[in-house]
C-alpha cells in the first residue's frame, strides 16, 4: 500500500511532493490515522489539522488529545480548532452533517492560506466513494454525480480514493497503528450511515468484487462526461452565438438533434433553468415566435429561427436601496429592519445578521441573486457563488425564486437569511455593528 501511495501520489498532484506542503486533515478513526501514518513512512512535508466538533462530550476531547500527542511523537506540526458544531447547524438551518462540513473546509481553506500549504489532504476512500455515489443516485443526481467523490477539487486531495476500507485496516493492523473508533458510526441517525450500516453490507456480500466493477463505472462516466463537453463545444461553434447581453440559439440547429433536452439543459443550467424547464423548452413549439420562458434572473424568447437568452431587468419588485442604517424595508412579501447597535448589545439570532459599521457604505442594495453572484463565506478566503450556496443548503426551487442578497458598494454582504461575507464580519476591533433583522411580511 505504502509503495502504490508514493507511486500515485505525483499523478494527483502533478508535481514533485516532496517539494509541495500538504496539511492533512486527521480525525483520529482508522481511515486519518492512516493517511497520516503513509506520509509519514514517505518522508513527506506535512501537517496535521484536527477539529472537535463537540458533539461526543468527553469521546471527543480524548481524540483531539490522541491525534495531538500522535503529531508531537512524529515532531509534525499540529493544528487544533474547536467549534460549536450544533450552534452553527441552528444559525445555517441545516443537518449536523452539513455544519460540520462547512466547519471543518472553511478552517482547513484558511490555514492553508495563513500557512502556505499547497493541498488539504483528506482520508476518503473507495468505499466512501460509492456511499457518495448510492446517496446521490438516490436523490436523481447527474450521471457525472454518480462518480461520487473526486480526487481532486481546487486545493483538496484525496490520494486513497484508490483502496478500500478493508486494505486500509488491514493496512492498520499490519503496521500496529493506533486509532480511535467514532460511536456515532454506529448509530443510524443519519441516511449515510443507515446505507453504510444496513444496505452496503449486503451488496458487498452479494457482489465481493463491487470495487473493480465501480472503478470501470468512473472511468466511463467520465469519459462519457469528456465526449458530451466536446460535442457541447461543438454545437456551440455551429449554432450558438453569445456576446455580454445575448445567448442566440438555433432553433434549427437543436431540432436537428435527438438528445435536445441534454442541450438544452447543458446550455441554460448555468443561467438558473432547472432540468424540467429545459425539457419544457425542448418539448415546445419552437416555432411560435412570441413564447418565452423565465428564470430567476433571465428571460428566453423564441424569435423565428432563434431562442434569444437575455438578463432581465431590474424592477421596483426585484430591487430596493437601504439609503441609512434605521428604519424598516419592504422587497415584495420580504422585509428587513435595519439599526446601528454598540458591539456589546449584540445578539445573534436566526435571520439576523450583524456587519461592521465601519466597513459597509450606504445605500445597500437589497435584490434578488442573479447567476454571476458571489460571496466570500465565513471562514473562507476565496468567494463562492451564491448559486452553489443554495445548492448547498438543499434550497427549494420555490424559495431560489425568492431569495435576495444584499450588496455594499458592488459587494455582497449577506445572502439573506443564509450567509453572510467574511469581508464584513465583526471582529476585535469592531466598535460599532450594522444590525439587519430579516422577515417575511404575512399580509
Amino acid at each position: 500500500m505504502l509503495k502504490q501511495f508514493i507511486s500515485h501520489l505525483p499523478e494527483i498532484t502533478g508535481n514533485n511532493p516532496v517539494a509541495q506542503k500538504f496539511l492533512l486533515a486527521v480525525s483520529g478513526g482508522v481511515d486519518s490515522m492512516v493517511l497520516a501514518h503513509l506520509f509519514y513512512q514517505s518522508g513527506l512535508p506535512f501537517a496535521i489539522a484536527h477539529v472537535n466538533f463537540q458533539l461526543r462530550g468527553e469521546e471527543s476531547v480524548r481524540d483531539a488529545a490522541f491525534v495531538k500527542n500522535t503529531a508531537a511523537t512524529w515532531h509534525v506540526p499540529y493544528f487544533e480548532k474547536t467549534v460549536d458544531t450544533r450552534k452553527h447547524q441552528q444559525e445555517l438551518k441545516t443537518s449536523l452533517q452539513l455544519a460540520a462540513r462547512e466547519l471543518r473546509y472553511q478552517w482547513f481553506f484558511k490555514l492553508a492560506k495563513t500557512e502556505n500549504f499547497d493541498w488539504v489532504v483528506t482520508a476518503h476512500h473507495i468505499n466512501d466513494r460509492f456511499e457518495t455515489a448510492m446517496l446521490n443516485f438516490m436523490q436523481g443526481a447527474s450521471p457525472y454525480a454518480l462518480a461520487g467523490i473526486r480526487e481532486k477539487s481546487g486545493i483538496v486531495i484525496r490520494p486513497l480514493l484508490g483502496f478500500t476500507k478493508e486494505e486500509i485496516v488491514a493496512y492498520a493492523q499490519e503496521n500496529t497503528i493506533a486509532w480511535r473508533e467514532d460511536s456515532s458510526n454506529e448509530k443510524n441517525d443519519y441516511t449515510r450511515n443507515q446505507l453504510r450500516n444496513e444496505v452496503l453490507p449486503a451488496l458487498y456480500k452479494w457482489k465481493p468484487h463491487w470495487q473493480s466493477a465501480f472503478e470501470r463505472t468512473i472511468t466511463k462516466i467520465e469519459h462519457e462526461e469528456a465526449c458530451k463537453a466536446w460535442a457541447l463545444e461543438e454545437f456551440k461553434k455551429q449554432y450558438v452565438k453569445q456576446d455580454p447581453e445575448l445567448l442566440q440559439i438555433s432553433i434549427a440547429g437543436l431540432q436537428a438533434m435527438s438528445n435536445a433536452t441534454a442541450i438544452v439543459y447543458a446550455l441554460l443550467h448555468p443561467f438558473g433553468y432547472n432540468y424540467d424547464q429545459c425539457m419544457a423548452i425542448a418539448q415546445s413549439n419552437l416555432s411560435a415566435s412570441g413564447n418565452s420562458f423565465e428564470s430567476l434572473a433571465y428571460k428566453l424568447v423564441v424569435d423565428r429561427h432563434y431562442l434569444f437568452l437575455k438578463k432581465k431587468e431590474l424592477t421596483e419588485n426585484t430591487t430596493a436601496l437601504i439609503e441609512k442604517p434605521e428604519g424598516e424595508y419592504r422587497l415584495g412579501k420580504q422585509k428587513v429592519t435595519v439599526k446601528e447597535v454598540k458591539k456589546e448589545a449584540v445578539v445573534f439570532a436566526p435571520n439576523r445578521a450583524y456587519f461592521d459599521a465601519d466597513k459597509v457604505a450606504f445605500p445597500l442594495v437589497w435584490r434578488t441573486w442573479q447567476m454571476a453572484d458571489k460571496l466570500r463565506p465565513f471562514g473562507m478566503y476565496g468567494t463562492k457563488n451564491v448559486s452553489d450556496i443554495l445548492i448547498d443548503l438543499k434550497t427549494p426551487q420555490p424559495e431560489k425564486e425568492t431569495q435576495t442578497v444584499l450588496a455594499s458598494a458592488g459587494t455582497i454582504i449577506w445572502v439573506v437569511g443564509k450567509r453572510q461575507s467574511e469581508d464584513f464580519r465583526l471582529t476585535e476591533s469592531t466598535k460599532t455593528a450594522i444590525e439587519i433583522e430579516f422577515s417575511i411580511i404575512n399580509d
